[in-house]
């Protein structure tokens, strides 16, 4: 029964861990690049279960079977599939159309984003809404305080002439840890190479990849998981304080 216990709480905790990986995805459905995440369940190690009070004629207490406390998390995915993209008709907004990032100089170092929700600098610069740089193959991307445009490979045209180039990379997902502000950076001694076969499309943004309707679902189905081990964690106790209570009577 006490082990009961364990793989009810088990279960409850590892729903609460799941609600705020979804509560998350939800608060960010309307963020431009963001990635959604999930929760990976594992289970936690097996026990071997034996009879101590007995001896086999090995001279060890024979081995019954093996028993599992229940499910842990794992840790969280990202998913990396590409949002929808949308139109804003502005000339500061900037999508991917394929496979690619765009790389970032903050504060902590090199960042790669989906998200193209840029701004100009009062220096006429190239920023993020948070004012982090945007890089081009030719360092910070100057578009000084007039019009400018974007061509599809990124080429950066000011006055009629190219001034710089978007950055666009290609890294494997699995080598991205993800940060705040649909910002990834690169786990140590990851392959970036330059993207191939892209387009930038000035005027868009990538939307979150979260379906709002699949989350809800997710939501309310590990609520009702939670409610369940709920259910089971207090049918135990009442049994181990049934069979103490009556143990003593007798």
């Amino acid at each position: 029964m006490v082990r009961g216990i364990y793989v009810a709480a088990s279960g409850m905790r590892t729903q609460v861990e799941n609600q705020d990986v979804i509560a998350n995805n939800l608060a960010n459905a309307d963020t431009p690049g963001f990635k959604k995440d999930t929760l990976m369940v594992g289970s936690f190690p097996q026990f071997l279960i034996q009879r101590i009070d007995d001896v086999s004629d090995e001279g060890r207490p024979p081995v019954i079977g093996s028993f599992s406390l229940g499910s842990e998390p794992a840790g969280v995915a990202t998913d990396f599939s590409s949002g929808g993209i949308v139109s804003t008709q502005r000339n500061l907004d900037f999508a991917i159309s394929g496979r690619g990032f765009f790389v970032i100089q903050t504060p902590q170092g090199i960042r790669y984003t989906r998200a193209g929700s840029f701004t100009r600098s009062s220096d006429g610069l190239l920023v993020t809404t948070e004012g982090y740089p945007v890089l081009g193959e030719n360092g910070r991307i100057d578009i000084g305080d007039g019009e400018f445009s974007v061509s599809s490979a990124g080429d950066v045209i000011v006055d009629g002439q190219v001034v710089n180039r978007i950055s666009v990379v290609d890294i494997a997902p699995a080598e991205l840890v993800k940060e705040g502000d649909s910002l990834f950076a690169a786990r140590q001694g990851a392959g970036v190479t330059p993207a191939e076969g892209y387009s930038v499309l000035q005027g868009y943004l990538e939307s979150s990849n979260v379906n709002i309707v699949q989350e809800m679902v997710k939501m309310i189905t590990g609520l009702r998981a939670y409610e369940a081990n709920q259910k089971v964690l207090k049918m135990e106790d009442e049994t181990l304080g049934k069979l103490i209570n009556e143990g003593l009577r007798v």
